[in-house]
């Protein structure tokens, strides 16, 4: 099965509202990618239970990405025929193959009833490869030097690495990946959620520990972050 990400904004004439987007991919897409023949797919959006975690949002990317679907397919006829769904919804910026890689696999637990909100806030992160880097040297830091260290000092439940293979659409936003990082519905508001600390001092050595590690590997003027619901089926 291939995993497949469409970046989706609102920012449409005939989207008043980020509720109206919401309700369509939570209510209406579901029924239609079955359609289609797709069983395995994630809705991840910006709802008003991770509203709190508005202050996480980080938006280099203009237009804004209001929601991302992963889909997952086994037939490649099937990209543009989920592509011209979303599109029939919203605006998708942007489609992507992907590589997954799971270092905090999801419990079983939070899998098991289709069409339900996984725990807590998942975090979605887009990173671009530095100019300063190249791609291998990129790769390595992020995946075999940093993972450890975003496990180490934050309360992360589920930790998802997704590498790009292939540009799906002809708009390229430029991204080499897309993380998925779900953590407790407090870390939206408390720093000392967000790194698991229990006091002050452990919280400024875990997020000087986090900062000192990714800035090897992203530059900030590039990254996007957004604050999820998602919905799993």
């Amino acid at each position: 099965m291939q995993k497949l990400a469409y970046l989706i904004t609102g920012t449409r004439r005939d989207q008043p509202s980020l509720f109206q987007l919401n309700q369509q991919l939570l209510n209406e897409l579901p029924s239609k990618l079955k359609s289609l023949g797709c069983e395995h797919f994630s809705v991840n959006l910006f709802d008003e239970t991770v509203n709190t975690a508005a202050p996480l949002r980080i938006q280099n990317q203009q237009p804004s990405i209001d929601a991302v679907v992963f889909v997952w397919v086994g037939d490649r006829s099937l990209f543009s025929h989920v592509q011209s769904t979303l599109n029939a919804m919203a605006t998708v910026l942007c489609a992507y193959s992907l590589s997954e890689y799971e270092p905090i696999p999801a419990p079983d637990e939070l899998l098991a009833d289709s069409g339900k909100r996984t725990l807590g806030m998942m975090q979605l992160a887009f990173l671009k490869v530095p100019s300063r880097l190249d791609y291998l040297k990129w790769l390595t830091t992020w995946r075999e030097q940093h993972t450890q260290v975003a496990i180490d000092t934050q309360s992360t439940f589920i930790y998802r690495q997704n590498v790009v293979e292939e540009c799906l659409t002809t708009n390229n936003l430029g991204y080499s990946a897309i993380v998925e990082e779900a953590f407790p519905l407090a870390a939206m508001n408390s720093q000392h959620a967000f790194y698991a600390a229990s006091s002050d001092e452990q919280l400024a050595d875990r997020q000087a520990l986090m900062w000192q590690s990714s800035k090897r590997f992203i530059d900030l003027s590039d990254l996007d972050v957004l604050p999820t619901s998602e919905y799993r089926w």
